[in-house]
């Protein structure tokens, strides 16, 4: 008979899992990991991990939302900054106070304003290489 397996901490693989490559060939992997209360992001160069972050739960709605803000700048930026009047009023007027939100409700309330503002800025960088050619 074959040798036994050492005993081990087995765990199932995470279900949400994203795998992000840059140019250079680096890999960031994220993963969730809600029953230990954190995303963890880690560095792959080479099938080999070289560098890992554990991100609190409470605070990946703070990141999503730097995330958010700096793509609807980018986007601006793509499209010349040409604001319509109506996001110049709305630039403006001071926020309303912001709601209790749960985490949950944060995180979906801050993707569904990503969606939205992602969506504008590419009708407009859209419509600007239409009117180019």
């Amino acid at each position: 008979m074959g040798a036994q397996p050492a005993d081990a901490d087995i765990r199932a693989l995470p279900v949400g899992r994203a795998f992000f490559a840059d140019e250079r060939g680096v890999v960031m992997r994220t993963t969730w990991h809600l029953d230990r209360g954190f995303l963890n992001l880690s560095i792959w160069r080479d099938n080999l991990c070289v560098s890992t972050f554990q991100l609190a739960v409470a605070d990946t709605a703070r990141l999503v939302g730097f995330l958010v803000d700096g793509l609807g700048e980018a986007t601006s930026m793509l499209v010349g900054g040409q604001d319509t009047a109506s996001e110049r009023r709305m630039a403006a007027a001071p926020p309303p106070p912001p709601p209790q939100l749960s985490l949950a409700e944060g995180a979906r309330d801050l993707a569904v304003k990503a969606c939205a503002a992602t969506r504008v800025g590419l009708g407009r960088l859209e419509a600007r290489l239409r009117r180019r050619s």
